[in-house]
Formats: structure tokens, C-alpha cells, sequence
């Protein structure tokens, strides 16, 4: 069964056909994904009016099912408007990430002048689809996990930014930038990611776990801190620039189908 994606966008200036995209959805075989942008900053921007607006569109979206989005497609009202759905062989899943990485990525580093974790995580997300898609084809992008994904610690179950398996876990990635200005946010996550290394290389010391950090530009004492605390505690510490060796070695890890790690969750 073929799946469809739309386009959420908002119409800025109907007379000018100024529009931004703010959002995607697809849909197929039952199931529906909805994405929107979490860089309302740029949006504002761009339309320099009160948008705040906008954030109950993107709650509302919750409820869309595909009979409404064909039919808000069909007859637009208002100034958030919908397109035409547009076929694809991808699941809902897979086409999401697609069509989102084309429609919705931005640039937040030239935008703000500094990475947060979020970007981080996103960029970890795609390399590891990106390694295991040139492994596995298509299918490799169903084997990283969304955040409701367990791991089983020796003290309670914890949830990474990045999972990867399939019945069972593979591997598994925290995210952190130093680049935030906002130290007291930092060193809570620094903490955050800290205990959920250790409790869970606690209870399976083998289990490949890295850390994937976004450098400050110069370094310091809370970053070399940091980065010994997480070798300590025996995860691999991946700067950017080695992201694309880490998430290929990692991807090497994955048994093919029919392996003793590859069976249905």
C-alpha cells in the first residue's frame, strides 16, 4: 500500500504567496507522522508577526487523521494551509524522515552561532539511519529506535537519545553539546548522561554505549572533566569529526536477518 505525504505551511502573505514550511505528514496503511519544526525563532523571522498561534496548530495536529488533512488540502482555510498529498513507495516512517530531512532541516549553528544537544541527536540519528540504510537498504532504518525504547540498567530502566535493535539492544548513543551557553543546563545533562552510562554499563559492561559531543570552541576544564568521566565509566567518547567511523563501526555490529540479535521486539 503506497503512503502520502503533505506539507504544513503557513502562508505569510497570501498576496505575495510569501509561505514557509512548518510542518509534514504522512500516512499510510493506518498509521500517521506528524513532524514540525521546533525552530519557531526562524518562523518569526521569517514572518516578523506574533506566531505563537502556531503552537496550538502543532497541538492540534495531534488529532489529524488522513481524511482530514485530504480534505484541508482539498479546501484550504486560513493562513495554514496543506498540500496536496504526493504518493511514495516508503513506509509512513521512513518517508517522514525523508521528507523531513529535505523540508525541515535548518541550519541552527548559523542561526544561533552554537549547537544544542537536540541538533546533536539529530545529526547522530541520520548518520547511524544513513550506515545501517547502506547496510541493510530501507529495512536498516526501522532498527533505530524512538525514545520509547528500554534499556535495563542494574538500578532501573533508562532511555537513550540514540537506540539501536531489533528484539533486543545493539547499541546505544547519549548526546552532548558544550557548546550551550547556559552552564548550570549543561552540567545537568552532563550529569543526566553520566548516570545513565554508569547504570547501565552496571549491569552489561560489554554493551556498546557512545557519547557523542559537540566540542566548545575552545576547551576547557568542564569539557576535559567530562570526557574523562565518560572513559572512566567505559563509554566511547566520539567527537564530530569521528562521527561517521563510530556510527559505521557501530553499524558493523548489527548481525544480518536471521542473526541472534535480529528477531521481532
Amino acid at each position: 500500500m503506497a503512503s502520502h505525504y503533505s506539507i504544513v505551511q503557513y502562508i505569510a502573505d497570501a498576496a505575495k504567496d510569501e509561505r514557509v514550511n512548518i510542518g509534514i505528514v504522512t500516512f499510510g496503511d493506518g498509521r500517521m507522522i506528524r513532524l514540525f519544526t521546533d525552530n519557531w525563532s526562524r518562523i518569526k523571522h521569517f514572518t516578523r508577526t506574533d506566531i505563537d498561534w502556531l503552537r496550538d496548530v502543532v497541538r492540534d495536529a495531534r488529532h489529524w487523521d488522513e481524511e482530514f488533512v485530504r480534505d484541508l488540502a482539498a479546501h484550504p482555510r486560513g493562513s495554514v494551509h496543506v498540500t496536496e498529498p504526493s504518493a511514495s513507495v516508503l513506509s509512513p516512517e521512513d518517508l517522514a524522515f525523508f521528507v523531513g530531512q529535505r523540508l525541515l532541516t535548518e541550519d541552527p549553528v548559523n542561526q544561533r552561532g552554537y549547537q544544542r544537544k537536540s541538533d546533536v541527536v539529530r545529526v547522530v540519528k541520520s548518520r547511524v539511519r544513513e550506515k545501517l540504510r547502506n547496510r541493510f537498504g530501507v529495512a536498516g532504518s526501522a532498527l533505530v529506535r524512538e525514545h520509547d525504547y528500554p534499556f535495563a540498567g542494574r538500578r532501573m530502566q533508562h532511555q537513550f537519545d540514540v537506540a539501536v535493535g531489533n528484539g533486543r539492544p545493539i547499541f546505544a548513543a547519549q548526546a552532548l553539546s558544550f557548546q550551550i551557553p547556559e552552564t548550570r543546563k549543561l552540567d545537568k545533562e552532563v550529569s543526566a548522561a553520566a548516570w545513565i552510562v554508569q547504570d547501565v554499563k552496571q549491569a552489561f559492561p560489554d554493551f556498546p554505549i557512545g557519547v557523542i559531543v559537540s566540542p566548545p570552541r575552545q576547551a576547557n576544564a568542564r569539557f576535559n572533566d567530562a570526557v574523562a568521566a565518560f572513559q572512566y565509566l567505559n563509554a566511547e567518547v566520539v567527537q564530530e569529526g569521528a562521527l561517521d567511523a563510530w556510527a559505521d563501526r557501530m553499524a558493523d555490529l548489527v548481525p544480518p536477518p536471521g542473526g541472534p540479535y535480529l528477531r521481532q521486539a
